[in-house]
């Protein structure tokens, strides 16, 4: 099942459907300023040339009237909008990707991963037991099932991330086009640019990354799931730590792309760095409950509905343990005898 890819599909479809219908709106919104604008651009221009302020009349009135009609075809026909953007920005970085990759996308990739990650997690599961003292299998696969997931959705959330930034400022890009008028607004046009390629970059950076780092992986994941029933704890260990080393490397895609795009980086909103302190505080609150849950059975406390779900369960599972061994005690024990 290619989940990944028919979800990377169906955002790059939505994405360009929006493009097309968001510029078409703008263009037909920004029509009247535009006109405008440029009736108040042939009058500097006019002033300009009866001062004599200008040196070559009929060349820079040559260039400025074709600066003038590409502008007006580009923000109200959209000519050839679609064309050198839309398909330079949108399809251009996805069809380098598949050149990279080898002919297969990112998405195929991950896909791969999390099937063998799910196979290799599959196999931990057939080994352990909750009566047998293979609790650590089952441990061991739910840490490959949740570190798998989260490279591949992390993998994913950039590449989408960046097709959706692109498609929204693609979708605004006449507003900018239209800057190009007058020189104290052309830097916007520039920074526009600039965002583009940055965001651009990311998917072409991501995919180079994804041949070094992701076919690695898989290559890992592979020897890994054939292993079969024959996985052992420690080879899911090894395969976790490579799956950590490949997302702190992916993490630093977004800032060498904003390094090269004098872009800024594609801001993630700290999901990573959220969800590692998620985990820490979640795993030694539960420890602790879990401590406490242990300390109330072996004061025979019983679970009351006021403390907390972990805890309650800790004193459950080791309140059989307290009282085996409280029986023991009880049949070792004897009576001194007086004389």
């Amino acid at each position: 099942m290619n989940f990944f890819t028919t979800f990377y599909t169906f955002i790059q479809n939505s994405v360009l459907n929006m493009v097309s219908a968001v510029t078409n709106d703008i263009s037909a919104s920004i029509a009247p300023a535009l006109v405008t604008f440029a009736t108040i651009y042939v009058m500097i221009w006019g002033y300009l040339h009866l001062r004599g302020a200008i040196e070559e009349p009929v060349m820079e009135g040559a260039k400025r009237i074709l600066l003038l009609a590409v502008i007006l075809a580009v923000c109200l026909d959209l000519w050839e909008y679609n064309a050198v953007f839309i398909d330079f920005f949108v399809n251009t970085p996805t069809a380098l990707s598949g050149a990279i990759l080898g002919g297969t996308t990112a998405m195929t990739t991950v896909d791969g991963i999390w099937g063998k990650g799910a196979t290799v997690a599959d196999s931990l599961l057939t080994q352990g037991g909750f009566f047998d003292g293979n609790i650590g299998f089952f441990l061991a696969a739910f840490l490959v099932y949740i570190l798998t997931g989260f490279i591949c959705a992390y993998m994913v959330y950039l590449f989408v991330l960046s097709l959706v930034a692109v498609g929204l400022l693609l979708a605004v890009g006449p507003m900018f086009v239209m800057a190009l008028l007058f020189e104290a607004t052309k830097r916007f046009f520039e920074a526009w640019i600039a965002q583009l390629s940055n965001y651009a970059l990311i998917i072409v950076l991501a995919s180079i990354a994804s041949k070094l780092m992701l076919n690695y992986l898989d290559s890992y994941a592979t020897q890994t799931s054939n292993l079969g029933a024959g996985v052992t704890i420690a080879d899911s260990a090894q395969f976790c730590v490579a799956c950590g080393i490949t997302l702190l490397i992916m993490k630093q895609v977004p800032h060498i792309a904003a390094g090269l795009g004098s872009g800024v980086a594609l801001s993630t909103y700290s999901t990573l760095s959220r969800a590692v302190n998620w985990g820490k505080n979640t795993a030694s609150g539960s420890l602790y409950q879990t401590a406490r849950g242990f300390g109330d059975a072996a004061s025979k406390q019983d679970p009351s509905r006021y403390l907390s779900t972990t805890r309650n369960m800790a004193n459950r599972v080791a309140r059989p343990i307290v009282n085996r061994f409280s029986r023991g005690e009880e049949k070792t024990g004897g009576k001194i005898a007086r004389k």
